[in-house]
């Protein structure tokens, strides 16, 4: 296996591998290559350009990510290309998660009014440019509100409207 996956895999090997138990990835970095290779098949299959991970066990398969705030928003997105992953979560944890994750970006809200967590969301898209692709999310309801899921639409819907109204003029 040669090219930016060897990379990758080497990469996360070197990061993690000094570490003390409690900090190592649960599983080879290949097993998160592969499932992470397995998730981009599957998204394009679908046709789905990014895709919204925001269940704590689809976080830990794919990054490694040990939830303990599961009852605040948290949010990977998660690029059919392999792209840089962005992780959004509470300022409380960035550090972990930067430390001790496979994610490229980790971004934190303040998780204090008035602040909202998919506004944040909304500007990582908006800054990968996102915004105009094809984006799936997962919404597991337990962890993503009614009120959130609606939320999560309307940049897109926004982008869109603007990018219409800009055809027309």
């Amino acid at each position: 296996m040669a090219g930016p996956r060897a990379a990758r895999i080497e990469g996360w090997r070197q990061r993690f591998a000094d570490r003390p138990e409690w900090e190592r990835l649960d599983f080879a970095p290949e097993e998160y290559a592969e499932r992470q290779a397995r998730t981009r098949a599957a998204m394009a299959e679908a046709g789905i350009d990014v895709l919204l991970v925001i269940d704590p066990k689809n976080l830990n398969w794919l990054i490694g990510f040990r939830a303990k705030s599961y009852q605040e928003f948290q949010c990977l997105v998660f690029p059919l290309e392999d792209e840089p992953l962005t992780i959004i979560c509470r300022q409380a944890e960035v550090a972990e998660l930067t430390d001790l994750t496979l994610a490229d970006e980790v971004r934190g809200w303040s998780g204090q009014e008035p602040e909202d967590p998919i506004d944040v969301l909304a500007e990582v898209l908006r800054a990968r440019g996102d915004l105009s692709r094809r984006v799936g999310a997962e919404c597991p309801y337990y962890y993503l509100s009614a009120q959130d899921q609606d939320s999560i639409a309307a940049p897109r819907q926004q982008h869109e409207t603007q990018r219409r109204q800009q055809l027309l003029l």
